[in-house]
Formats: C-alpha cells, sequence, structure tokens
C-alpha cells in the first residue's frame, strides 16, 4: 500500500524552488573553478561561459565541477532520504537526476559537460553520463521505494521538473540574447 498522504500541493512547490536552486548551484561551482583557474567567466542561470579560450584540463576542470556538486548533492540527499524520510532531500535527488539525464538528451545535438568530458578523454560521448545517470537513478529508485511513492507522485515530479528546466532555459537564453 502506498502512503501519499503526506505528498500535496505543497511539496510540488518546494520541488520547484530546490529545482531551481539546483541550476543555480551547479552553474555557481562551474563559475567558482573557471574564476579560480584565472578565467573571466560570465554566469548565467544555465550557463557559464568562459571569456578566453582555455586549455583543455582547465575546460574539463570546469566542466566537470557542476555535474560533481549535483552527483555529491544528489548523494547527500538520498542519505537524508533514507535516515529521516526526507520529501525535500527526495525532491532534490529526483532533479539532480533529471537534470543529468536532460543534460545527456542535450548532448545528441551538443555536448553537455559529462558528454564533452567523456569525448575529450577518448571514451566516446556517453560513457560518463550514463555512469552519472546511473549513480543517480539507483539511489533515486531506492528513495522513492523507501518512502513509498506512488508514480502519481513521481510523474508529478517530473512534469514539475521539465516545466522548470523548460522556464530556466527560457529565461537564460532570454538574458543571454539567444533567442
Amino acid at each position: 500500500m502506498r502512503d501519499n498522504k503526506r505528498v500535496g500541493p505543497s511539496f510540488y512547490g518546494v520541488f520547484a524552488v530546490a529545482a531551481v536552486a539546483a541550476y543555480l548551484v551547479h552553474e555557481a561551482a562551474h563559475w567558482l573553478v573557471g574564476a579560480a583557474l584565472g578565467y573571466p567567466v560570465s554566469y548565467g542561470i544555465n550557463s557559464v561561459i568562459p571569456g578566453t579560450p582555455m586549455t583543455a584540463n582547465d575546460h574539463i576542470l570546469m566542466s566537470a565541477a557542476g555535474p560533481a556538486v549535483t552527483v555529491l548533492i544528489g548523494l547527500a540527499a538520498f542519505v537524508m532520504v533514507m535516515r529521516r524520510q526526507s520529501l525535500t532531500a527526495y525532491a532534490v535527488l529526483y532533479f539532480a537526476l533529471f537534470m543529468r539525464i536532460v543534460a545527456a538528451g542535450v548532448s545528441v545535438f551538443n555536448l553537455n559537460d559529462e558528454a564533452r568530458i567523456s569525448d575529450m578523454l577518448g571514451w566516446g560521448p556517453w560513457a560518463l553520463p550514463s555512469a552519472v545517470i546511473i549513480v543517480l537513478l539507483i539511489p533515486t529508485v531506492i528513495a522513492s521505494r523507501h518512502l513509498r511513492l506512488s508514480w502519481t507522485v513521481n510523474v508529478l515530479a517530473y512534469v514539475v521538473s521539465s516545466l522548470v528546466a523548460t522556464a530556466v532555459v527560457g529565461l537564460d537564453m532570454i538574458h543571454r540574447g539567444t533567442i
């Protein structure tokens, strides 16, 4: 029997806020590493762009920073779900997975973080994205089962994730003047 009594509309509001925060933290990690390496970098809610050419190694480091922080936060959220039954932590974990799946999907057209790194290392564009997705998918499934969340809860989380992702990407494109 599923226990969805705890999951109401407020969960999805908190979920949306956590999703926006995930973008900001992910991009902040890219920015921080780029700046620490001495590059002028511009920060957007869905992009960080170096102002000058980077060495291959520095590009890998800056590209890895966002996904590394996203994965670490997702795994810390998994621990919080397992220890404290935290729905907010589940939202953080779920959205971390969602972000990395979307990034992999975008890589079909334009190599994104993990795909770019994987390709630069000679592993092909899909090795690293696949590994990151698996590392987040397994704990997300375990957490969902641990919290006894229904498919409906997870489908609505997907809808909220999609709406937030669309809004963030669109706002970033408007801010950057690309649409």
